[in-house]
């Protein structure tokens, strides 16, 4: 009984975390497509990961995984946070904000589609929710003018979902033989996994576009980061 108990409150604990962190995510949407307008994908991304970077890097100091754990996390963390980031921020510029977060909704089908694929069975409740989810956002944004424009943003969510699912899936499997190396740490590399892949992207960007934000947007970046 006292185990259950401790479960239970874990359990609250967590949904408690998870709620608070919903809320400061849901606001991400708005600011994304209502502020940051006209600003390159990628050096949105690669700014708010850099600073989310400086938030855990003092977590680094505490000791260095092995090296082959170390390359898997910058891996993991190019997959998971660099590239979903560029297809997620770049969809905002076919999308409004309400729906790229409404596309949102099938990243725990992805989870769960991704999971069983690796088992080697495909559960056919997932795939029947994914088909329900998206006969369901077509449906919401069916009076879109520009179809073209619709589907490639929908696209551009889809891969940012199955970007962030997978990495889901695979950060499980990486650490959970791991006892020397906290979540804390692993962030860390990840963060700068994120960062390198969004550096040479974002150059790119500010050759042909520059980068110019003005003090709102500064202000918006921070929060995102």
């Amino acid at each position: 009984q006292r185990n259950c108990l401790f479960c239970n409150r874990n359990d609250a604990r967590a949904m408690l975390h998870l709620l608070i962190t919903s809320c400061i995510w849901g606001l991400s949407f708005g600011l994304i497509g209502n502020r940051l307008a006209g600003l390159d994908p990628a050096m949105i991304a690669l700014v708010r990961l850099s600073l989310s970077l400086l938030v855990f890097l003092p977590f680094a100091c505490r000791g260095a995984p092995r090296l082959g754990l170390a390359a898997g996390l910058l891996l993991l963390g190019a997959i998971q946070f660099g590239l979903m980031y560029i297809l997620y921020i770049a969809s905002f510029s076919h999308l409004p904000s309400h729906a790229v977060a409404l596309f949102t909704v099938l990243t725990p089908v992805h989870v769960a589609l991704l999971a069983d694929l690796r088992k080697g069975r495909l559960a056919p409740r997932p795939l029947l929710a994914a088909v329900l989810a998206a006969a369901g956002a077509v449906a919401a944004q069916w009076r879109q003018p520009d179809a073209a424009r619709l589907w490639l943003g929908f696209l551009l969510v889809q891969g940012s979902n199955i970007c962030f699912a997978a990495g889901q899936l695979l950060y499980r499997k990486l650490m959970r033989t791991q006892e020397t190396v906290s979540n804390h740490q692993a962030m860390t590399w990840m963060y700068a996994g994120g960062v390198m892949v969004c550096l040479p992207f974002a150059l790119l960007g500010y050759r042909s576009d520059g980068f110019a934000p003005t003090r709102e947007q500064m202000i918006v970046l921070g929060y995102l980061g």
